[in-house]
């Protein structure tokens, strides 16, 4: 019998993190193993050299080997960036048949009125998910499935993740460069969010943050649907440099005592806490003018703020997140054994689980299917 392998591959500025795991008759998923090697050729989550980048993924590719025993021939691929972004679209349907019962078909005309209203804004950009956020019949919120209620208008509030076309293409070019075909590619922080958060944290409504080395991923969840999501350009790289002026230590010691191991000379650990308390303050004032911005207001989240990735390893992080946020606050780590205290694959441990749901259906995901289809595949990922 065939072995289902799925790899999910995280294209990250500081370095390249890929998992393979096997997906089992019974559904259940095991990671093999996990390989990574220090990206080249990328910048601020954009590529700046695709030779460079492949080479990178190359390298990756033959440590995962070593532990995994297999090396990967298709996988998932993450999206990042700073441009990768979520934006609000609305659409709607006018109900015409002579019952005025609202179907499939109404919805799909409601979703498609939205992505095409939205997409005239998206100049080089390409959307990579649609995803429905609320409906209204006759302008009355509903709650669930519209389809068999009546009324004459139907509209539907979206959000369609996106980020810059090229960008796309050079992700993928750069790991099919090594080798290895992308199936599919999903946007960073969504990945962790398949990974990380429980269906009750997803219906209470949480913050999801992945602080990577120079970008800050967010992702927010309400009623079990994501509502919104950005990457801000601030990421752990700033405490790092932050560390190494202040402290006039070497950039290697200051990332050291930045994910937590003490200060060389004693005299200057209270100066380093202070440091990185700044740092990350100054990262989470960045989140909360995001939440300004979108006129949001933290006290609908009571899940609260949920902390993965390399960023996770920050001493006090939780601690100045309860404060600056005023919210619980909690890491999260990955829960499989093979990779736990490895936060830094949360992406592309979450790919796996996206392309483990995704053999299971016995379906591939592709950026070309229709709007009723992707929607589908959307909210599959959204089940416990």
């Amino acid at each position: 019998m065939r072995r289902e392998i799925i790899t999910g591959i995280d294209l990250g500025t500081d370095s390249v993190k890929i998992v393979v795991s096997e997906l089992a008759s019974d559904g259940s998923m095991k990671v093999l193993g996990t390989g990574s090697y220090s990206s080249a050729g990328m910048k601020n989550g954009y590529i700046i050299d695709v030779k460079s980048v492949s080479d990178s993924v190359a390298k990756a590719l033959d440590n995962v080997v070593k532990t995994a025993r297999v090396r990967p021939e298709r996988a998932y691929l993450s999206i990042g960036g700073i441009s990768l972004s979520g934006i609000i679209g609305r659409g709607s349907s006018y109900i015409k048949n002579s019952e005025a019962v609202i179907s499939q078909y109404d919805i799909d005309s409601a979703l498609s009125d939205a992505s095409r209203r939205s997409e005239k804004g998206l100049i080089n950009k390409k959307v990579i998910h649609e995803i429905p956020i609320c409906s209204f019949v006759d302008n009355e919120l509903v709650l669930g499935d519209p389809v068999g209620m009546k009324g004459s208008k139907l509209e539907y509030k979206v959000m369609l993740v996106n980020a810059l076309e090229k960008h796309i293409d050079d992700f993928i070019n750069a790991v099919e460069e090594a080798g290895v075909e992308v199936v599919d590619v999903t946007a960073g922080p969504l990945a962790s969010s398949f990974a990380s958060l429980n269906l009750p944290q997803r219906m209470q409504g949480c913050i999801l943050l992945d602080i990577g080395d120079e970008s800050t991923d967010i992702v927010i969840y309400e009623n079990n649907t994501p509502i919104a999501l950005k990457i801000l350009p601030v990421g752990s790289k700033d405490i790092t440099n932050a560390l190494a002026v202040g402290l006039q230590v070497a950039p290697e010691e200051a990332k050291n005592i930045k994910e937590g191991q003490p200060v060389k000379d004693k005299k200057h650990q209270k100066s380093a806490e202070n440091i990185i308390r700044k740092s990350v303050r100054q990262i989470l004032s960045s989140v909360k003018e995001f939440f300004k911005e979108e006129q949001l207001d933290t006290s609908m989240f009571p899940a609260g703020v949920l902390i993965v990735g390399g960023g996770s390893k920050i001493p006090y992080i939780e601690e100045i997140a309860k404060s600056v946020m005023k919210l619980p606050a909690k890491k999260i780590d990955i829960k499989d054994a093979k990779i736990a205290n490895k936060p830094e694959f949360m992406i592309a441990y979450g790919l796996c689980i996206w392309g483990a749901k995704d053999i299971s259906e016995r379906r591939v995901v592709s950026l070309l299917y229709n709007i009723f289809e992707k929607v589908t595949c959307w909210l599959k990922q959204l089940l416990p």
